[in-house]
């Protein structure tokens, strides 16, 4: 299991509840914010934007647990999709040419009916997702 530190969604799992595997943001995602900021440094409307939107990569969380698959974000507003293991029928990786070059990618898991949740620009979306798929048969199977 990764080092990182998860916080908000670890205090969120139920009694018999334990998380099995931790997806992280690939360093791509970074890329975007130097970026932006050499591009328009000397804007001040920019330092709001850049703090923005590192508290939100950092405060992103993508984890799988014995129980669910959940992914939150947000800084003031917090959002988590989650499924359950038992509803989802099928994961899948998708990648552009970058996201190949680069390794990160998105994991897409699909779940019964119409509900859906990404995990978008992960690294080692390909690992990710045989790692994940292993944690969601020992759910189906048990």
């Amino acid at each position: 299991m990764s080092q990182k530190k998860i916080t908000y969604l670890s205090r969120s799992l139920s009694k018999d509840e334990e998380i099995k595997s931790i997806a992280e943001l690939h360093w791509i995602n970074w890329v975007w914010v130097v970026i932006f900021t050499i591009l328009t440094f000397w804007m001040i409307i920019t330092i709001p934007f850049i703090i923005i939107k590192i508290l939100d990569l950092k405060k992103r969380e993508m984890i799988c647990t014995t129980k669910r698959v959940i992914e939150k974000h947000g800084i003031i507003a917090v959002k988590t999709n989650e499924l359950r293991n038992q509803k989802i029928e099928s994961v899948s990786v998708e990648q552009g040419l970058f996201g190949r070059m680069l390794g990160y990618g998105t994991l897409k898991f699909v779940g019964s009916g119409a509900s859906r949740l990404y995990m978008r620009n992960i690294s080692n979306p390909a690992m990710m997702k045989i790692e994940f798929e292993n944690i969601i048969d020992e759910t189906h199977t048990a």
